[in-house]
C-alpha cells in the first residue's frame, strides 16, 4: 500500500517538490477533503434539526389555541397529520445527516452532551411518527362529518357512530405501530435524566405521551368509543348555548328535547361502555405500569366526563320543559306554573349533580397537578372529556350560567314567594332616558308561576295626591328648571341613564304614592304594543268590530284615530284607553296555548329588543337579578377601563322625535406617548315641516312644531382640558318666561356618578326648529394610558358607544388618527376607508357596540 501511494504521489507533477512535501500536501488534501464532506453533513444536519424544532413548535401552537369542538374536525386531523408527517422528515434527516456524531461519544465532556442530543432526535422522530399515524387515523374516521346528513335526530347519528368505529377497525395495522413507536420513545425517555441538554422533546414527550398511549390504545382496543363520542359532540353542537341564556330555553324545539333525550342516552352508555374498558385495562398486560396507570387515569376521568355530560344535559332538559308548558298551557296560567315548578325542579337538581361532578373532576386534576404530573388532556374527545383546568373553568361557567338562569326563573316566576313587578308602558316618540315618557304602568303580580294579579294605571295616578306631593324627593336640576317642578313626579322618575338607579327612583316613588312594594321594573313601549299586534295577530279589541292591524294598533296609540273611554278604563285619554284595552287583549292571547311558531316569534322578538336596550329588567334581589347584569339586560351602564360615548336625550314636555335624527361624529389622535385629542359633535337634523310660525314654544308640544331638548353627553370621567361652548337658552323657553334671563343652558359634571360607572356629563337645553339642523361641538383630552399596551410595539384602543334606548336610527361616525407610520392588526368593525392614518368607521347603532382597534408603531412611540 505505501508503495502504491508513493507510486501515485510521484506520478503528481510538483517540479521540484521533494517526496516529503508531496505527502504533506497529500495529507492535508485528504483532511480538508474529509473536513468538507464533514463541514457538508454537519451544516445540513443542523439545518434538518432545526426545521424540526420549528415543525414541532408549529404543533404547539396548532393544538393550544383550539377548543373541543375543533377535535372532532377531520381538516384539524388533516393538517396535524401534514405537521407531524414534515417534523417526521426532518428528524429523520436530522438522524440520517448527524450519524456520525455517534463516534464521538466517547470524547470527555462533550460526548454524554452528543448522547443526549441523538436520543433527543430519536425520541423527536419516533414521536412525530407516531403523531402522523393516529392524525391519519382520526383524519380518515372523521371525514364523514363533512359529508352527508349528520342531523342527530335521526338514524345518520347511529350511522355516523358505526363509521367511525369501523375507520378505526380498519386503521389497526397503522395503531399498531403507533403503539410500538410510543412505547420506544417511552424508552427512550427513561435513558434521558430529569435535566438534560435540551429539553425540547422530552418535554413535549412527557405533555403529550399518556394521552397519545392512551386514545392508540382505545381506537385500537374499543374504537366504539371513540365513535360514541364523535356522535355526542355532534349532538352537542346544537345545543351548546342553550343553557345560558333564559329566554333561549322558551324557544327550544321538540327535535331539541329529542336531542337532549339522545345526549342523556349515549352518555350513560358510554359510562357503561369506559367502566368495561377500565375493568379490561386493569387485567391486560402492559410494558409499563405507569402507561397503565396513565391510561386508567384517563378513563377515570371521561367517566367523569360522561357523568358530568349527563346530569349537565338532564338540567338543560328541565329548562327546556318551560318552552312546551308555554305552548301546552300559555304562559303564567295555572297549569303552566304547576309545569314550570316541575321543570325548575329538573333542572335545578341535574345542574347540582353536574356541578357537584366538576367539583370531583377537578379534584382528580390536582391530585395529578400535586404529584407533579401534568394534567390529562382528552385530545380529540369534545366537551364530554376534554378536561383540563381550562376548559373545567369554562364548564364552571357553562353550569353557573345554567345554574342562574334556574334561580333567576324560580325567583322571577314567583317560586320563591310572590313577587310584584312594574311595567313601564313608554312613549318612545316623547324620549326620555330609559326609553320615553311614562304614559301607563302595570302592576304584575306572580305566585308560583301564575298571574294573580294585574292592574293597569294611568302614569298621572300613582303619585300621591297633591298638594305639592309632601312625599316625593326634589327633582333633578333640568327637571326643575326646564319643566318647573319642584317635586319629582312618577311620571318623570326615569331620568337616569342607568336604568337600575331610575328603577329603584321609580319603585321608590310608586311605594310612596300606591304603598305597593316592588320586586323590579320592567320596561316597555308603545313600539312593543304595536309589534306584538303583527307578530301574533289576531288581536281584537271592544267597540272595535275587525282584528287590529300594525296600522291601526299605531294610529290609535298616537291618537290619530278617536277611542271612546268607558268607566273600565284607568284613563280619561282615549289613547291610552286603547292602550289598555290592546294590552289586555294581548296578555290573553299569552296567557291561553299558543303555536310554536307564536312561541318562537315572541321569544325571539323578545331577546332582540333585550339586546337593543330597548326593553329592560331590573330585579332588586342581587341573587336573582346577577344574570341580568351578566346579559346586560338591566341597562345599566357598565363601568369600563377605555373609552366610552353615549348621548341621552329627554324631551322636555311631550316634543316627539318623529322627525328628529341623531348623528354622533366622533375623532379622536391616537397617541401612545401623550394625551388623546378627542372632538365630538352631536348632530339634530330636524326634517320636519315648516310652520307660518318659526318661533319655538316650548309650551307647544307637537310632531311638527319644534323639537325642545335636553341632551346629555357621558363621556370618561378622567378627560381633561374640555372645552364646550355655550348653549343658549330659546326665548321660548319656560325659564325665561318665569323670569330667569339665563343666557346659556350648558351644565358640566365632573364624576358623575352614573350607577356603577364615573363618568363626566356635559349637558344642555336646546330647540330645534323645524327644517333645520343643530350641532353640538365639544372638544377634552384624555389619557394616553387609554390606549392600552399589548407588548412590544403593539396597542389596542377600545371605544364603547352605549345606545339610547327607545332610538334606533343614530347614524354614527368614528374617525381614528393612528401615530404615524402605524401599522393596522385589526379593526372591528370594519372601517368603511383608511386614508393615510386616518381609520373611518360608520354604521347605524341599534345596540351598544365597541369599536376595537389594534396596532403596532415602528418604534413604540
Amino acid at each position: 500500500m505505501p508503495t502504491a501511494i508513493t507510486r501515485a504521489l510521484g506520478s503528481i507533477r510538483l517540479a521540484g517538490w521533494s517526496l516529503k512535501w508531496k505527502l504533506i500536501v497529500a495529507a492535508v488534501a485528504v483532511v480538508l477533503g474529509i473536513a468538507g464532506a464533514g463541514s457538508f453533513f454537519v451544516v445540513t444536519g443542523l439545518s434538518a434539526a432545526f426545521q424540526a424544532r420549528e415543525d414541532f413548535r408549529v404543533l404547539e401552537e396548532e393544538l393550544s389555541d383550539k377548543g373541543f369542538a375543533d377535535f372532532t374536525n377531520a381538516n384539524l386531523y388533516g393538517s396535524l397529520a401534514e405537521h407531524f408527517e414534515a417534523a417526521e422528515h426532518s428528524a429523520a434527516r436530522a438522524k440520517s445527516r448527524l450519524w456520525f456524531i455517534g463516534l464521538l461519544t466517547w470524547v470527555p465532556v462533550v460526548g454524554e452532551r452528543i448522547e443526549e442530543s441523538r436520543i433527543q432526535l430519536d425520541i423527536a422522530h419516533v414521536l412525530a411518527r407516531a403523531g402522523s399515524g393516529l392524525a391519519g387515523a382520526y383524519r380518515d374516521a372523521f371525514t364523514l362529518q363533512n359529508s352527508g346528513d349528520q342531523s342527530p335526530n335521526t338514524q345518520a347519528s347511529l350511522a355516523i357512530s358505526e363509521q367511525v368505529t369501523q375507520a378505526l377497525e380498519q386503521a389497526a395495522p397503522v395503531l399498531d405501530q403507533v403503539k410500538r413507536d410510543l412505547e420506544k420513545a417511552r424508552q427512550l425517555r427513561g435513558r434521558l435524566g430529569p435535566e438534560s441538554l435540551d429539553s425540547r422533546y422530552a418535554s413535549l414527550l412527557d405533555r403529550y405521551l399518556p394521552q397519545l398511549q392512551t386514545f392508540t390504545y382505545i381506537s385500537r382496543d374499543r374504537p366504539s368509543v371513540i365513535g360514541r363520542v364523535f356522535q355526542l359532540n355532534l349532538e352537542l353542537s346544537e345545543v351548546s348555548d342553550l343553557v345560558a341564556d333564559p329566554l333561549e330555553v322558551l324557544v327550544g324545539t321538540s327535535g331539541v328535547n329529542d336531542t337532549f333525550s339522545k345526549i342523556i342516552e349515549d352518555s350513560r352508555e358510554l359510562s357503561l361502555e369506559l367502566q368495561l374498558l377500565e375493568r379490561e385495562t386493569r387485567e391486560k398486560f402492559f410494558g409499563s405500569e405507569e402507561t397503565r396507570r396513565d391510561i386508567l387515569e384517563t378513563i377515570r376521568l371521561m367517566e367523569r366526563g360522561s357523568r358530568l355530560l349527563e346530569q349537565s344535559t338532564i338540567g338543560a332538559q328541565g329548562l327546556l320543559g318551560l318552552a312546551r308548558a308555554m305552548e301546552d298551557h300559555g304562559l303564567f296560567s295555572k297549569d303552566f306554573g304547576s309545569a314550570a315548578r316541575t321543570s325548575l325542579e329538573q333542572a335545578g337538581s341535574g345542574l347540582a349533580f353536574a356541578q357537584a361532578e366538576a367539583t370531583a373532576l377537578r379534584s382528580l386534576l390536582d391530585l395529578q397537578s400535586d404529584g407533579g404530573r401534568e394534567p390529562q388532556t382528552a385530545l380529540g374527545f369534545g366537551a364530554a372529556v376534554n378536561l383540563t383546568p381550562r376548559s373545567l373553568d369554562q364548564i364552571d361557567q357553562v353550569l353557573e350560567r345554567a345554574s342562574a338562569s334556574t334561580r333567576f326563573l324560580k325567583g322571577f316566576l314567583g317560586f320563591q314567594g310572590p313577587r310584584s313587578y312594574l311595567l313601564l308602558a313608554q312613549n318612545q316618540q316623547e324620549i326620555r332616558a330609559s326609553g320615553g315618557f311614562i304614559g301607563s304602568v302595570i302592576l304584575v303580580k306572580l305566585d308560583q308561576g301564575e298571574l294573580i294579579d294585574l292592574v293597569f294605571q294611568d302614569s298621572t295616578t300613582v303619585d300621591f295626591l297633591p298638594p305639592a306631593y309632601p312625599n316625593n324627593p326634589p327633582p333633578p336640576q333640568p327637571i326643575y328648571w326646564y319643566l318647573w317642578m319642584e317635586r319629582l313626579l312618577f311620571r318623570d322618575a326615569n331620568w337616569s341613564p342607568d336604568f337600575p338607579t331610575s328603577a329603584a327612583l321609580v319603585a321608590d316613588i310608586y311605594r310612596l304614592g300606591q304603598g305597593v312594594q316592588l320586586d323590579g321594573v320592567i320596561t316597555g313601549s308603545k313600539k312593543l304594543l304595536v309589534d306584538m299586534v303583527e307578530l301574533i295577530g289576531d288581536i281584537r279589541v271592544p267597540d272595535l268590530p275587525e282584528p287590529l292591524t300594525r296600522e291601526t294598533t299605531q294610529a290609535y296609540t298616537d291618537g290619530a284615530l278617536p277611542y271612546e273611554c268607558s268607566e273600565r278604563h284607568a284613563s280619561t285619554r282615549g289613547k291610552r284607553c286603547f292602550d289598555e284595552d290592546a294590552f289586555f287583549s294581548i296578555k290573553d292571547r299569552l296567557t291561553s296555548p299558543v303555536s310554536t311558531q307564536e312561541r318562537i316569534s315572541v321569544i325571539d322578538y323578545l331577546r332582540t329588543e333585550l339586546g337593543k336596550r330597548n326593553i329592560m329588567a331590573h330585579i332588586f334581589d342581587s341573587n336573582e337579578g346577577a344574570l341580568l347584569w351578566d346579559l346586560g339586560w338591566n341597562g345599566a351602564i357598565p363601568p369600563v377601563d377605555h373609552d366610552y360615548l353615549s348621548v341621552v336625550d329627554s324631551s322636555l314636555p311631550g316634543h316627539t322625535t318623529e322627525d328628529v335624527f341623531r348623528t354622533w361624529n366622533y375623532q379622536v389622535s391616537l397617541r401612545v406617548d401623550r394625551p388623546l385629542e378627542s372632538r365630538f359633535w352631536v348632530r339634530y337634523d330636524h326634517q320636519g315641516e315648516v310652520r307660518d310660525d318659526k318661533v319655538c314654544r316650548q309650551s307647544e308640544p307637537g310632531s311638527s312644531n319644534c323639537y325642545w331638548n335636553y341632551f346629555r353627553i357621558y363621556f370618561p370621567a378622567v378627560a381633561d382640558n374640555i372645552v364646550a361652548p355655550p348653549v343658549p337658552l330659546n326665548q321660548g323657553a319656560e325659564k325665561l318666561i318665569w323670569g330667569y334671563p339665563d343666557p346659556d343652558s350648558l351644565s358640566l359634571g365632573l364624576s358623575t356618578d352614573v350607577g356603577p360607572a364615573p363618568l363626566t356629563e356635559i349637558g344642555g337645553f336646546i330647540a330645534v326648529a323645524p327644517d333645520s339642523v343643530m350641532t353640538v361641538p365639544l372638544s377634552y383630552q384624555l389619557p394616553w394610558k387609554t390606549v392600552r399596551a399589548l407588548g412590544g410595539n403593539n396597542y389596542e384602543y377600545r371605544l364603547l358607544l352605549q345606545k339610547q334606548p327607545g332610538i334606533d336610527t343614530d347614524l354614527i361616525e368614528v374617525a381614528l388618527e393612528l401615530p404615524p407610520a402605524s401599522e393596522v392588526i385589526n379593526a372591528s368593525p370594519a372601517p368603511i376607508a383608511q386614508n393615510g392614518n386616518w381609520l373611518s368607521f360608520k354604521f347605524e347603532l341599534d345596540a351598544d357596540t365597541q369599536v376595537v382597534v389594534s396596532f403596532r408603531t415602528p418604534d413604540g412611540n
